[in-house]
């Protein structure tokens, strides 16, 4: 048994607990809502896509023309960039379902944010325990943070219940902060890939307080 969990990533441990760790969170620390059961019932989905598609990614990003030859090769070991093809598939099903579900508003959103940043306290929390220096202590920082946004919602929770975007833009730069505290190797325009997607969800919240100011306009000077 041990053995088998030591195959495991520790990335898909600390995101099945993280997943757990919110659950509970949903459960017993927020008030029940339409959008309550929604969420739980989408969280564990979300990481089961990552898991499935980050593991199975070398059959997307390394396509064989013999493919009944190098399939066993294929799902033999996940791709170097395979977490890229996971977080992908997870954020695709997140939009698609909330459209689906006419779930894609403030309340849900920020409910979701809530959800994210619980999560997040188990997840750096785990990978803490596992990483070594620096990634330790870029954990140790986020778990800080994950905790001072929880802290914000549920104490200003009117004040950003119209504008969840403030939270994604600030986790997201968050994440960018605290990822200058380790070294990356690989980079494109000065910055790695995982930090140009901090930087895409900055970009999208942005975007969307942007929207959100101009609808607000058309309306008061239509009202007048």
């Amino acid at each position: 048994m041990l053995s088998l969990l030591q195959r495991i990533p520790s990335l898909w441990i600390a995101l099945i607990v993280g997943a757990i760790g919110a659950a509970l969170y949903l459960r017993y620390l927020t008030p029940k809502s339409a959008e309550n059961d929604f969420l739980r019932d989408k969280m564990f989905t979300i990481v089961l896509l990552f898991i499935l598609f980050s593991r199975f990614s070398g059959v997307i990003l390394h396509p064989s023309a013999n493919i009944q030859v190098d399939l066993l090769s294929l799902l033999s070991g996940s791709s170097l960039n395979g977490w890229i093809v996971g977080l992908f598939a997870s954020v695709l099903y997140v939009f698609t379902s909330f459209w689906r579900g006419k779930r894609l508003d403030q309340p849900t959103f920020l409910l979701f944010a809530e959800v994210v940043f619980s999560g997040s306290v188990i997840f750096f929390a785990y990978q803490s325990y596992t990483n070594l220096n620096p990634f330790r202590t870029e954990d140790i920082l986020r778990v800080i943070a994950s905790a001072i946004f929880i802290w914000l919602i549920r104490t200003r929770r009117t004040h950003f219940s119209q504008r969840s975007q403030w939270l994604w833009g600030g986790y997201g730069l968050m994440l960018l902060l605290t990822s200058t505290y380790v070294p990356y190797i690989n980079r494109t325009l000065f910055l790695a890939t995982p930090q140009w997607m901090f930087v895409g969800v900055m970009i999208v919240a942005a975007y969307v307080e942007a929207r959100h100011d101009l609808v607000n306009k058309a309306r008061t000077s239509t009202s007048e």
